[in-house]
């Protein structure tokens, strides 16, 4: 009777102890969000926005926005982009080093352009980007400048900020006019993903200086790929300054920019969905973006008071239309074309 007992208490005690684990073992919860295989991108058709040459400089701009491809190695590198039948972006790899660079720009007597970038990387994570711009003017002070774009991260790996570092010899005015879109990540949401964004200095198209706030919205967009979502976001979210929207600093949204050839910083990150800046994927699409800009001075200076002076607030939503079956995506005056990399 007594080793029937202690066996009933043994078989009790190894239910009890199941139990128990089961209980303590929490399911992890589906994170998918869509298709997250690898892709890479074969087209995009620039659809345009309103281009005004004349907002800075007198005369006309032909611009090139009907077709970018993508071309890409036998290892499935790419390896430079056409720009309709022009050979736009030629790309050099080396150790943990990516140079890209402007294989054409229109010939004017005044113009500043993007030169090339040279994109540092570990472990297809984006450290930092040296841009190199191309002044040529009729007067004899023609030259280069570069600035190096500075990508910081928490202790938890998420983007903390994008920075732009003027070139020290770099004339005042110049160096202004040049002094790119800072991205400072304020906070993430529930995703992981960022819902707000300032700009510590910016400056808009008249002689007054500000500063911009951003927040986010997103949409699940569950029939997009994972990498796709990824790519887009960090062109909506101002993490991919790669120098080739040369004025993009004029305006915080793409409705114009002043590349010659009309593309926007898309043209280069596009090219490298295995490289990332923002995550590798993105469980969300941004659905909504909202600006809120305020006055400061040419330092970035606030009021005396330390108070903003409200400037003004613009609403951009980005509704998309995702075709799975013919593997497009419209977007933001992009229609992007994509594969699966096996």
């Amino acid at each position: 009777m007594t080793k029937l007992l202690k066996i009933q208490y043994i078989f009790f005690a190894c239910i009890l102890l199941m139990s128990a684990c089961k209980k303590d073992t929490v399911e992890k919860p589906d994170i998918s969000n869509g298709d997250d295989r690898d892709i890479r991108i074969t087209k995009v058709q620039y659809m345009g926005h309103d281009y005004d040459a004349n907002h800075i400089y007198e005369g006309n701009f032909l611009m090139y926005t009907k077709e970018c491809t993508y071309h890409y190695d036998t290892d499935g590198q790419l390896s430079y982009i056409m720009n309709d039948d022009i050979r736009r972006v030629q790309v050099e790899y080396n150790h943990e080093q990516i140079k890209v660079t402007n294989s054409v720009e229109q010939d004017q007597l005044f113009s500043l352009y993007w030169d090339n970038s040279i994109i540092g990387f570990q472990n297809k994570k984006i450290e930092n980007i040296m841009v190199t711009t191309r002044h040529l003017s009729i007067e004899p002070q023609n030259f280069t400048t570069q600035d190096e774009i500075h990508i910081s991260r928490t202790s938890e790996g998420r983007l903390k900020s994008v920075m732009s570092e003027v070139s020290p010899d770099v004339p005042v005015s110049t160096s202004v006019l040049y002094f790119g879109l800072a991205t400072d990540v304020l906070s993430y949401n529930d995703n992981g993903l960022p819902d707000k964004l300032e700009t510590p200095f910016f400056y808009w198209s008249d002689p007054d200086y500000y500063t911009a706030d951003f927040t986010f919205q997103y949409n699940k967009a569950d029939d997009i790929p994972m990498k796709l979502k990824r790519l887009v976001n960090e062109e909506l979210l101002f993490s991919n300054r790669y120098g080739i929207t040369n004025f993009d600093l004029l305006y915080i949204d793409s409705t114009q920019n002043f590349s010659q050839l009309g593309e926007g910083n898309w043209l280069i990150s596009f090219g490298f969905p295995q490289y990332y800046i923002l995550e590798e994927k993105s469980t969300h699409l941004v659905s909504k973006r909202t600006s809120t800009l305020y006055k400061g001075g040419m330092d970035g200076n606030l009021d005396p008071d330390g108070s903003k002076e409200y400037f003004k607030t613009i609403v951009q939503d980005f509704p998309y239309k995702h075709d799975a079956e013919a593997q497009t995506l419209e977007i933001d005056g992009l229609k992007i074309w994509y594969e699966f990399v096996e």
